[in-house]
């Protein structure tokens, strides 16, 4: 059997996987929603049955065997809503890759927003992170949280805008030629950001952070500020290196040592890998988009209305008392 098409049967399983799990979850929630309506009422008239049940107290023993007919019946209600309850979370659990999925690109968005002012200025950006991580085979996952934490940490400094993309590329670039593993890439751009966040450059992150995942990385940085390493290396003892002064020349002193080979090296079994992988996560993100999302967040409020009625087994509990009550008088009914 061909690589190649070994790839197809795992892409077209796990496409299944992930429409059955949606399905899943669907039917899940209708039976919940069902459910908890049912139980809904029959726990908001249990106040009107118990003093019903109070008064029944004084009446023959069979109308007690009857009313307690009558409150196992609503404990059975509510055993069925709870099963109901149980069945909705482990759909939820089965979806999770399509929940995760939409959680992370909500907390993209969002993050975004903030940096850019704009839901518009923000869909820009994510359009903008797609297209360079497709382009260089990186993992859309890991990359998209990390420059929206940059542009985060860039806004309202010089590095705010056009320089924020033109770092993230460089690191970007450099990562595809060393084929650099996720969490790698991942590092090097905690590294940037931490410096941009700090405002100054210090041994920490570019020989440490920096410097462990991207080779020469210090050479690169003594090359871009027109020093030794020696002098650099008293620079950053002394503090006196800015990020917005220091990042702009290094970002191009990257680009230069890394840039041109990036295209070629963007066609390597590590790019392709990362290109599969955000097919997969557009593939989640498709089938959230088709509605599951909505019924999911609709199932999460119904279980938390439920639950929040079941707090303490108070409703339970209810009944449990006023059943021991009436098999109490019953007992007494039956030795008078």
């Amino acid at each position: 059997m061909s690589k190649t098409f070994d790839v197809g049967i795992r892409i077209t399983a796990d496409g299944r996987v992930l429409v059955t799990e949606a399905r899943s979850a669907k039917e899940a929630l209708n039976q919940l929603g069902e459910t908890t309506r049912k139980t809904s009422g029959e726990s908001a008239n249990l106040t009107n049955q118990v003093n019903r049940q109070n008064a029944a107290l004084n009446q023959s023993t069979g109308q007690a065997s009857a009313n307690t007919a009558s409150l196992a019946g609503m404990k059975t209600g509510l055993v069925a809503a709870a099963a109901a309850y149980v069945s909705f979370s482990s759909a939820m659990a089965g979806g999770k890759a399509i929940i995760d999925t939409a959680l992370a690109n909500e907390r993209l968005n969002n993050t975004l927003k903030v940096a850019t002012g704009s839901a518009e200025a923000a869909a820009r950006e994510i359009q903008f992170l797609r297209q360079e991580s497709d382009k260089l085979g990186l993992s859309y996952a890991t990359v998209s949280g990390q420059y929206a934490k940059l542009a985060v940490a860039a806004k309202g400094t010089e590095l705010e805008g056009q320089k924020t993309r033109d770092i993230f590329l460089s690191i970007a670039k450099a990562s595809t030629v060393l084929g650099l593993s996720t969490e790698q890439t991942g590092g090097a751009l905690t590294a940037i950001e931490q410096i941009i966040s700090k405002s100054k450059v210090s041994a920490e992150e570019l020989r440490g952070q920096l410097g462990e995942r991207l080779a020469g990385a210090f050479q690169m940085a003594a090359r871009a500020m027109d020093l030794t390493t020696q002098e650099l290396d008293e620079h950053l003892s002394k503090g006196t290196l800015l990020a917005e002064k220091f990042l702009p020349l290094l970002q191009a002193e990257i680009e230069k040592t890394y840039g041109a080979q990036a295209q070629e090296a963007a066609q390597g079994l590590n790019a392709k890998i990362n290109r599969l992988d955000n097919a997969f996560t557009d593939l989640k993100t498709s089938i959230g988009n088709t509605g599951l999302l909505d019924f999911l967040s609709e199932g999460i409020v119904l279980a938390t209305r439920f639950t929040d009625a079941l707090s303490g087994a108070k409703v339970l509990s209810a009944v449990d008392q006023q059943k021991q009550k009436i098999e109490q008088l019953r007992s007494q009914l039956e030795r008078s």
